[in-house]
């Protein structure tokens, strides 16, 4: 017997209209964050597995808060850089810039997301995370490094779409041109805008693949893999810094 979380209705409703912002629905909004937990851990495993990608996973607050504009109209889990490799990045941009570094999902994310009426799967680079924004902005500067960039997003599986933060123009792979990656990069600004390439499940199809949800969340973050290793820093993709330990701009 399988032991993956399965979705049903309520867990939905918990994040739709005044619900989102009453205390009342905490508990069925922890039911949620605990599927989403196991998730969200099971991928990690996978993905070190598959793709020898080690993350680590966390999951959004389940209650109302300030940090969430007292809303919760989402429940996240979401893998990200492991403690020790925000070290090595933390060690070389100073003192005066690793605490934005250090935050725990003002990162590129991985992501499992449950809102009122879909389930998504994203890699997304927060608005904030100029570092990995930046790091790929420059990367993609190199038209050999554009061309791979296009290639990974090329053969994503159907249903993924990149987007640039809450704009509604999508790209999608299997079609998406040198020309398209230069427009679009030549808009998107690290530290000011959020990069999404998601995947969505309206809720009903959702429900419906029951125990499958977990192998549909483990096989999508698997494709998402070679793009997440592309964007972001590490001493082996450094776009951020020159020869001479300046950062590129």
């Amino acid at each position: 017997m399988s032991d993956q979380p399965v979705l049903v209705e309520q867990d939905f409703a918990a994040y739709a209209g005044k619900r989102s912002r009453d205390p009342d629905f905490n508990g069925y909004r922890l039911l949620v964050r605990r599927k989403l937990d196991v998730f969200g851990k099971d991928a990690v495993r996978y993905l070190d597995k598959e793709a020898d990608l080690k993350l680590t996973s966390r999951t959004s607050l389940n209650h109302p808060h300030a940090t969430n504009r007292n809303r919760v109209s989402r429940q996240i889990a979401y893998l990200s850089r492991r403690p020790q490799d925000k070290k090595a990045l933390t060690a070389i941009v100073g003192p005066a810039l690793a605490k934005d570094v250090d935050t725990h999902y003002v990162q590129t994310t991985l992501a499992v997301q449950i809102d009122e009426d879909s389930c998504e799967l994203a890699l997304r680079i927060h608005a904030m995370a100029w570092w990995d924004g930046q790091n790929l902005k420059n990367r993609v500067g190199n038209e050999a490094e554009m061309d791979l960039c296009g290639e990974l997003i090329n053969r994503l599986p159907q249903g993924f779409a990149l987007l640039m933060d809450n704009w509604r123009k999508e790209y999608l792979p299997g079609s998406v041109t040198p020309q398209d990656l230069e427009t679009y990069f030549n808009t998107y600004t690290p530290g000011e805008h959020w990069l999404h390439v998601r995947r969505r499940l309206d809720k009903n199809t959702a429900i419906a693949l029951h125990e499958d949800l977990g192998a549909w969340a483990r096989e999508g973050f698997l494709a998402l893999a070679d793009l997440y290793r592309f964007i972001c820093w590490s001493p082996d993709s450094n776009w951020l810094f020159g020869d001479d330990g300046k950062m590129r701009r």
